[in-house]
């Protein structure tokens, strides 16, 4: 029986440029207690679509046509006052960032009382006891309704979110995007908890994500939404084993996995059409390798395969053959050098060799290095129990010096050695210290103890001369394209900037060195661009920009610290076959900071796993994920989500979130979390040793029993 049914329904947003019709004619149902998954890219209409089934749009925004049937009470036509009690108490949504979902001022358990309050006739005291309730049921301890959102990790905020939807037991729970930029470990005990309530309760659930492989393991149905349509509607099974149309193909195909090959990683090329003028035609005819002139002329139908299969597109009935086209990363490149000639604006045949340039660029899947990870001479990165500490300062009077002063220390005594032109994943939960490493190697921040050095030469303290030429040979590329970019900087002055401030070339070479380096980011045309400012330009574009301005005067070595958590699955390919061809063209050597372990594999040539500060395990990417030894390393890759929904991953085997370290400053860093500890491990520090050639971990438990009789 049917909960939620939508029909025909269209939203549109009225801008300078005229009128955006982010959805299109969408039509499905959700049933009661089914798990829907929605996903596609940003911008093909996912969140615009959930705010106009809750009619919490925008003022520019307004729902066009169509009707939402909630029970059987249309939505759409319903007084804003009646509506008011729908949301919430029938109808609650899980944001995608808890930071900004929930009041910065005020205490996370008066913030769950108010909702219940505001929809029951309850008292202050039994709504805080239904909060208790509620912290106990998402894994947070009571004393927690106390605190404020700051004094929470990441975690733990979108576990308030998840109690305050939970709060007057609805029947339907939209999650838009609830685990994006979180680790995967607190992702996974996340979704665990979503996937038990979920089955105890029997609410039923729209998963908003651009994650398929979250979809395959918390949903039963999926849709698939392109440029503000249902492009597919189908079983998660039938999503994963037998998709029918060409854009469900290629979002398989653009993400990497644990256990699959390094070799098969491909971007769908090109981005969704421009909404504002929407042409009578099929919406992704552009990026299709399958498209034809009819796609071109006349907007497909919603076909039915069968009983519950729905799909968008002319050729529908020839999916079984496109499915193995599709298959091989060749078919997509003919759409690169479709898009490509295209863009020039010629009626010239695409050279052999330009494809093959575009081949090396797209599909350069050489998982080596260039050189030995053995030989001293190929060092570039020598690092000697580096430690960064934080002075903590909890008010006013903290700030006079004191020989009682207290320290956070966020980089605790690594020691280890980065080779040239090799790609080393940097692995971890956020707060095991990462972000801070990198921005040591590359002078953002001063070490507290211990000594870099670069080329055989120190960092530490250096004269400004000396500083110059360092920050010449190494740039960073940070998280958040928005952020990073200046809005009020045009693509060109962005990227030029780095030639001139260090006095690189003159204002003649500048223009030229600019359309090159955008060339190499695959920013075609490069005319297109320079011009730009960063509003104008999608996510993944501007994540390319940045990573221009990073490479623009030819530096030794990048920091890329999380330069695809924000980015869509194809758009997240795109960027990691560009690094990868970049390490490779140029020789470049990058330190790739995530905790998305799957790209992590794909990317890199060696993996390191840091936890509260330390370099628990180093060991080469392909052999890293079947033979991790440390416990924590064996969690991570343990709680990365599958692509098969019939296969159900078992628990991973840590409980708890990252926190600071034990009491006993002798015991192990891990031992409080630790499924395998025994006495030893509380009383001494394991120290980083060579268990095997090119495998480094810190662990007594490989010391003192071996892998066999642990696991």
């Amino acid at each position: 029986m049917s909960l939620l049914r939508i029909e025909q329904l269209s939203s549109e947003y009225k801008t300078n440029r005229g009128n955006l019709k982010a959805v299109n004619d969408v039509t499905f149902e959700v049933k009661k207690g089914e798990a829907l998954g929605l996903i596609g890219e940003s911008g093909c209409g996912k969140t615009t679509l959930v705010k106009s089934l809750l009619r919490i749009l925008p003022d520019n925004g307004q729902i066009t046509s169509g009707q939402v049937f909630f029970n059987d009470i249309d939505l759409v036509s319903l007084p804003e006052v009646k509506m008011q009690k729908i949301r919430s108490k029938h109808i609650s949504l899980i944001a995608q960032s808890a930071m900004n979902a929930l009041d910065p001022v005020y205490r996370v358990g008066n913030q769950i009382t108010e909702t219940i309050m505001a929809h029951k006739k309850i008292s202050q005291k039994k709504a805080w006891v239904k909060a208790e309730e509620l912290f106990t049921l998402v894994g947070l301890e009571p004393k927690s309704l106390k605190a404020f959102p700051h004094e929470l990790s990441g975690g733990m905020k979108q576990r308030v979110i998840i109690a305050m939807a939970l709060s007057l037991d609805p029947e339907l729970i939209i999650a838009d995007e609830p685990t994006t930029a979180l680790d995967v470990i607190v992702q996974d005990h996340i979704l665990r908890e979503m996937s038990s309530i979920h089955s105890e309760r029997g609410y039923s659930l729209i998963y908003v994500s651009h994650d398929i492989y979250v979809i395959a393991e918390t949903c039963d149905r999926v849709a698939v939404m392109y440029a503000g349509e249902i492009v597919e509607l189908c079983d998660i099974n039938a999503f994963f084993l037998e998709p029918c149309h060409p854009y469900s193909m290629g979002l398989q195909k653009a993400y990497p996995t644990i256990a699959g090959s390094k070799e098969d990683l491909t971007s769908i090329p090109g981005y969704p059409p421009n909404l504002l003028h929407l042409q009578q035609s099929c919406s992704f005819s552009e990026r299709c390798p399958f498209s034809q002139d009819v796609c071109i002329t006349s907007p497909p139908a919603f076909h039915k395969i069968n009983d519950g299969h729905y799909v968008r597109c002319h050729f529908f009935d020839s999916a079984k053959n496109n499915r193995v086209i599709a298959n091989d990363s060749s078919t997509w490149l003919e759409v690169k050098y479709r898009q490509l000639k295209k863009n020039i604006k010629s009626n010239q045949p695409i050279s052999a060799n330009l494809k093959e340039q575009i081949r090396n660029k797209l599909l350069d899947v050489n998982g080596n290095t260039k050189n030995s990870f053995h030989d001293e001479k190929f060092v570039l990165y020598k690092i000697n129990n580096l430690v960064k500490e934080y002075s903590i300062r909890n008010n006013i009077i903290s700030i006079i010096p004191s020989k009682k002063e207290k320290y956070f220390t966020a980089v605790s005594g690594v020691t280890m050695d980065i080779y040239r032109g090799e790609i080393l994943g940097l692995a971890g939960e956020s707060g095991s210290g990462k972000t801070t490493l990198g921005e040591m190697l590359v002078q953002l921040q001063t070490p507290s103890r211990g000594d870099i050095h670069f080329e055989g030469n120190t960092i530490i303290n250096v004269k400004n001369n000396k500083s110059n030429s360092f920050r010449k040979k190494v740039q960073m590329v940070f998280q958040d394209p928005y952020q990073s970019l200046n809005p009020r900087f045009t693509v060109y002055k962005t990227i030029v900037e780095p030639l001139v401030v260090n006095n690189i070339g003159n204002s003649k070479d500048h223009y030229q060195t600019v359309l090159k380096v955008l060339k190499d980011v695959e920013l075609r045309p490069a005319l297109d661009f320079v011009n730009r400012f960063p509003h104008e330009l999608s996510g993944g574009q501007r994540q390319r920009v940045a990573i221009a301005r990073a490479i623009v005067i030819k530096p030794d070595f990048i920091v890329a610290d999380e330069p695809v958590s924000m980015l869509d699955v194809s758009v997240r390919a795109g960027i990691l076959n560009l690094l990868r061809h970049l390490s490779k063209e140029l020789n470049l050597t990058i330190l790739y900071i995530s905790h998305d372990l799957a790209t992590v594999r794909y990317l890199s040539d060696r993996i390191a796993t840091m936890y509260l500060g330390k370099i628990v395990e180093i060991a080469q990417a392909t052999e890293l994920p079947e033979n991790a030894l440390h416990p924590y390393t064996k969690a991570l890759f343990a709680a990365v989500p599958i692509a098969d929904p019939s296969e159900k991953r078992p628990p991973v085997p840590i409980l708890g979130e990252l926190s600071q370290a034990p009491s006993n400053k002798k015991s192990c860093i891990f031992v409080m979390r630790c499924p395998y500890a025994f006495d030893l491990c509380h009383k001494v520090q394991p120290s980083l040793k060579k268990y095997q050639e090119n495998h480094l971990v810190s662990c007594h438990l490989v010391e003192s029993r071996g892998t066999s009789e642990i696991y």
